[in-house]
C-alpha cells in the first residue's frame, strides 16, 4: 500500500471519528446489544437474567422469555461486534455496576462510530479500484459518511444497519478485487454469511450476490460455500441451543405483507418528506448517472444488473413492512443497509470527473456540490439536535402517520427557527 493510500485512510477514520464524537448517542432497538455482549464475556450465555434491574427500568422492551430465561429479541449479531470492544475496554477500565442499571449509550456509541470508519475506509478501498486519483476517490467515503444515515442512523447507536453496512462494503470489496487478486472472492462469503447473522433482510444480498458467483466464477463456488460455514454452523448451534430451532422468532418472515398499503411504502421511502431516501439524502441520485455513465463508457457489468436487483428487492422488501416508516427514527432507516450499493453507483461519476474533461463537468460538480451540502445539513440536523429526534414523538407519529406526508412539518426542520447549530445532547428515544 502507498503512503499517500495510507495517510488518506488514516485521515478518512480519525474525521469520521472526530465529528462523530459530537453526535448525540441515542438510545433504541440496540439498547441490549450491549449487556448481552458482556453476559457472552463474563457469563458465557446471551441471556439478560443478571440485568434485572435494567430490564424493569426499560418496561422489557423487546424482550422475550424463552425456557424461563430473558433474552433480547432481535438478531445476536450486533452483540457479537461488540464484544472485542468490550474486552479491549474491560482491558483498561473494567465496567462498574451502573452498566446492569443504566444503558451505556455513549459507549455503544462509540462501537458504532468506530464500525462506520471502518466502512467508510472500505469504500475508499472499493473506489480506489477503478479511480487513480487520491482525491476523487476518498470523495464517496465521505459522501457516505457524512450526507446519508451512516452518520444519522448507523453512527449514532450500535443498530443491526450498523455492522451490516460494514459487512456489505467488505464482500462488494472482495468481489470487485477478484479481478485483480484471483481467488479472494471465496472469503466474501464470510462477511456476508456474518450480514445475515446481523440482519435477515441482507438474505437477498446474499441470494443475488451466490448467483452471480454461480454464473461469474463458478470455480470459487465450493469454497466459498464452505468459507461460509465459519459463520454458519455457530449460528445454527446456537439457535438451537438458545430457541430450539434453526432460526428464531425474528427471522420469521411474519412482517413480510404485513403492511396492506404498498404502493404508498414504495413511494414514503423514496419521497415522503419525514422519510424519504431521495428527500433525505439527494446526493444519492448521482447513482443514476453513474449507472448512466457506465453504460454509456460500456463498463456496465454483470455485477452491477445484480445490485440494481438486490437495490430494487430491498425496496420492496421494506416496504410491505408495517411500520414502513421504521418507528421512532429519523429518517429512511430500513434503507441504510444499502448505502454501500449506492455509492459503488456514484464512484462512476467521480472517475469521470477525475479522467474526462467534459463541458458538463462544471454542471455536474455544481449539482453534486448543491446536492451534498444539503445531504451533509440534513444528515448533521439528524445527528446532533435533539429537537429533530424529538419529532418522532411529540406527537406521537405511530398514531399521527399523516405527519409522514406533511412538507410542513419535516423532521429534519424541527426547531430550525429557534436553533440551528446549538441543539441541546441529552436526547433518548423513550
Amino acid at each position: 500500500m502507498k503512503l499517500s493510500n495510507f495517510a488518506i485512510i488514516v485521515l478518512i477514520f480519525c474525521t469520521v471519528l472526530i465529528v462523530y464524537h459530537f453526535s448525540i448517542p441515542t438510545v433504541a432497538d440496540s439498547r441490549w446489544n450491549i449487556p448481552t455482549a458482556m453476559s457472552i464475556i463474563d457469563e458465557g450465555n446471551t441471556d439478560l437474567d443478571e440485568y434485572k434491574q435494567l430490564l424493569e427500568d426499560n418496561d422489557y422492551y423487546q424482550i422475550e422469555v424463552i425456557n424461563g430465561h430473558y433474552y433480547s429479541r432481535f438478531p445476536i449479531g450486533p452483540s457479537v461486534i461488540a464484544v472485542p470492544f468490550v474486552l479491549f475496554y474491560n482491558f483498561f477500565r473494567n465496567f462498574d455496576e451502573s452498566i446492569k442499571t443504566t444503558i451505556p449509550s455513549n459507549f455503544e456509541a462509540g462501537i458504532s462510530s468506530v464500525i462506520v470508519a471502518l466502512t467508510a475506509v472500505f469504500i475508499f478501498l472499493v473506489t480506489r479500484i477503478s479511480i487513480k486519483r487520491v482525491f476523487y476517490a476518498a470523495m464517496p467515503a465521505l459522501l457516505f459518511a457524512f450526507c446519508t444515515s451512516a452518520w444519522s442512523i448507523a453512527g449514532l447507536a450500535l443498530w443491526q444497519h450498523t455492522p451490516s453496512i460494514l459487512m456489505l462494503t467488505i464482500a462488494l470489496y472482495f468481489i470487485l478485487l477478484e479481478k485483480t487478486k484471483p481467488g479472494i472472492i471465496q472469503y466474501a462469503s464470510i462477511p456476508l454469511a456474518f450480514s445475515y447473522v446481523v440482519r435477515p433482510t441482507n438474505s437477498i444480498s446474499i441470494i443475488l450476490l451466490t448467483l452471480y458467483i454461480v454464473i461469474q466464477y463458478r470455480k470459487y463456488l465450493i469454497r466459498y460455500l464452505l468459507w461460509s460455514l465459519v459463520i454458519a454452523i455457530p449460528f445454527i448451534v446456537f439457535n438451537l441451543a438458545v430457541y430450539g430451532s434453526f432460526l428464531s422468532n425474528y427471522y420469521q418472515p411474519n412482517r413480510l405483507g404485513s403492511n396492506q398499503n404498498i404502493l404508498v411504502a414504495l413511494a414514503g421511502n423514496l419521497i415522503s418528506p419525514s422519510r424519504g431516501l431521495i428527500i433525505f439524502s439527494p446526493v444519492l441520485l448521482f447513482a443514476i448517472l453513474g449507472i448512466w455513465l457506465k453504460i454509456k463508457s460500456r463498463q456496465f457489468e454483470r455485477l452491477d444488473y445484480f445490485i440494481i436487483g438486490i437495490i430494487v428487492f430491498h425496496w420492496f422488501t421494506i416496504s410491505t413492512f408495517d411500520p414502513w416508516w421504521a418507528g421512532h427514527t429519523f429518517g429512511p432507516r430500513f434503507f441504510t443497509d444499502l448505502i454501500p450499493y449506492f455509492i459503488y453507483f456514484i464512484i462512476p461519476v467521480f472517475s469521470f470527473l477525475a479522467e474526462q474533461r467534459s463541458a458538463w463537468n462544471p454542471v455536474i460538480i455544481s449539482v453534486l456540490v448543491i446536492t451534498a451540502t444539503f445531504s451533509l445539513f440534513v444528515q448533521h440536523r439528524g445527528a446532533t439536535c435533539e429537537q429533530v429526534q424529538d419529532w418522532n414523538v411529540h406527537p406521537n407519529i405511530g398514531d399521527n402517520q399523516q405527519r409522514l406526508w406533511d412538507w410542513g412539518d419535516i423532521s429534519f426542520s424541527s426547531g430550525i427557527r429557534h436553533n440551528l447549530f446549538n441543539c441541546k445532547k441529552n436526547w433518548t428515544e423513550p
